[in-house]
């Protein structure tokens, strides 16, 4: 079972290489939250409501499930598309990279894995 963390540092996903900012929450089974805990990247559990009905949500290998039940590969695309779904755009499905996934290469990673 996962549960909703704070995260207290800014670090690279190691599973799925997407950065996780200062301030959000991150989603960790008990095995990865020990993993988190030791880099010293999250802190207490989110037990908000809000956590629980946040959107998008991370379902494994780098995807996200938007509000609507729609999959869309990569956070900062599906915060894109359930941002505009947020607003009403009814046009708001993102570039889900059907194309095979030419994700931005990040350049200079200051952040750290874990």
């Amino acid at each position: 079972m996962t549960k909703s963390f704070l995260v207290t540092s800014d670090f690279y996903d190691a599973e799925t290489g997407d950065l996780i900012k200062s301030g959000s929450t991150f989603e960790a089974d008990a095995e990865r939250k020990e993993v988190l805990r030791a880099a010293g990247v999250i802190g207490k559990e989110d037990k908000s409501a809000s956590a629980q009905d946040k959107w998008p949500k991370h379902v494994g290998g780098g995807v996200y499930e938007l509000s609507n039940g729609e999959r869309v590969k990569g956070k900062e695309d599906a915060e894109e598309a359930e941002g505009k779904l947020k607003a009403g755009d009814t046009d708001a499905k993102a570039d889900n990279r059907a194309d095979g996934g030419a994700s931005d290469a990040g350049g200079g990673k200051e952040a750290p894995q874990a």
